[in-house]
Parts: structure tokens; sequence; C-alpha cells
């Protein structure tokens, strides 16, 4: 698996030029489900992901999404697995196969609602073409591994 995480004081998801959904202060996380990803490895992140402490409070300490009662917008992306070590066009064979890869979305995303408040997470449309908007703040951007 790999994934973006942003923080963002906004966030929406376009389709056919309409806004489908967005959030206010929170977390933007394009999520790549890779050959290969178990159950335990998606649910794990999706919690783990919930408590980073990536956010200043008013006393500068850092706090988790959690703490700062902020929303999550969750946007599957397979490019985030792409090679580009032979030739000029990009590999995406580490990524899952559609319907898989759209099972392991689902989990991610249920797995954060049901250690979340769910009306805070919020999603794209899987396979979708979207325009994503986002105001970075920080910026702040992960890459974890």
């Amino acid at each position: 698996m790999k994934s973006c995480i942003q923080r963002v004081n906004k966030a929406s998801v376009w389709i056919n030029n309409q806004c489908v959904t967005q959030i206010k202060n929170g977390l933007l996380v394009y999520l790549c489900i890779e050959k290969g990803d178990q159950e335990k490895i998606i649910t794990h992140f999706a919690k783990k992901i919930l408590k980073l402490r990536i956010f200043q409070n008013e006393k500068k300490q850092y706090v988790s999404l959690k703490d700062i009662k902020g929303e999550c917008l969750i946007i599957s992306q397979f490019t985030l697995c792409a090679t580009i070590a032979k030739g000029n066009r990009p590999d995406f064979s580490a990524a899952e196969e559609a319907s898989k890869a759209k099972k392991g979305y689902e989990l991610f995303i249920s797995t954060c609602k049901e250690n979340y408040e769910k009306e805070k997470i919020k999603t794209g449309v899987f396979g979708e073409n979207m325009n994503v908007h986002a105001i970075n703040d920080g910026p702040f951007t992960l890459i974890p591994s």
C-alpha cells in the first residue's frame, strides 16, 4: 500500500464540473492498494492515520485528526505505485487489479469510519476521473514508507 497524506485547510472532489464532496480542516489521503496488500496492513494503516500527531493546537503541541475533530477525504489513486525506471511510460504493474483494489479501498474507508466519527470521513469515487482541489496547510505532506 502506498499513500500520500496532506494536511489541508479544505479539499473537494469534482466530477463533471459538480462538487461531489468536500472537507474543511483535516487530511487529504491519496491511497493506492498494491498487489499482495493484506487486510491486516490496510486496517492498521487506516487506524494509524487517524492518530498521527501532525496538527498544532493553540499550545503549539502536535495533536491528531481526532484531537482537532478534523475531517478526512480519502481518494483512490493507483498511480502512486508507478515506477519510472525503464522507458518513458510509467509502469503501474504493482497496483492491485481494480476489483481487489476497490475492496481494499472500501476496507480502509470502513475502518476509518469505525474508528472515528463516520460523518467526518469523506471519499472520492473509485475509478472515476476526478478533479481534486486542495488548500494544503503548511504545506505539510507525508509519503509514508
